[in-house]
């Protein structure tokens, strides 16, 4: 059996992609059709985001994930109390986000929204604000993940 050696490779972006000039892609990342990466965002190496998804403002993500069609990443949180403050998304490793999936940023000043590594989110799953998912979790649609839900890590 033959080994090949994989080369690092710059980000593959579709032509009909939007990705503002503030974003920040890493090496081999897959941007597909029509998909929209915000400001302040940052996606890891290898991730592949898939045709039609938002990945919308303030979001950092980890390396090797996969967000599928139509999944929307930091928009503005769906709570009465946001006044446009500063808040993020922070995405772990190794994560799939599947379709329609919502992670919203989190509400109060400097606060993140929370994803670990290992996770699949599957059809229609919301992640509200202000959630900390640290271990490896299977959700299935529908679910919708309320603020304040803090889930210690696997050790």
């Amino acid at each position: 059996m033959e080994l090949k050696v994989i080369q690092s490779a710059e980000p593959k972006i579709h032509p009909t992609a939007v990705i503002d000039p503030t974003a920040i892609l890493h090496k081999n990342v897959v941007i597909g059709p029509y998909a929209v990466i915000g400001e302040n965002c940052e996606i890891g190496e290898g991730s592949v985001i898939g045709a039609h998804a938002v990945i919308a403002k303030n979001v950092r993500m980890g390396k090797e994930n996969h967000i599928y069609p139509h999944a929307v990443i930091g928009e503005d949180p769906q709570d009465l109390k946001f006044h446009d403050e500063y808040s993020t998304v922070v995405i772990g490793d190794h994560n799939l986000i599947r379709e329609y999936v919502t992670i919203h940023r989190a509400t109060g000043e400097n606060c993140e929204t929370r994803v670990g590594s290992y996770n699949m989110l599957q059809a229609y799953t919301h992640v509200a604000q202000l959630l900390r998912r640290g271990r490896p979790r299977h959700r299935r649609r529908p679910c919708s993940h309320r603020r304040h839900e803090r889930h210690p890590p696997v050790r």
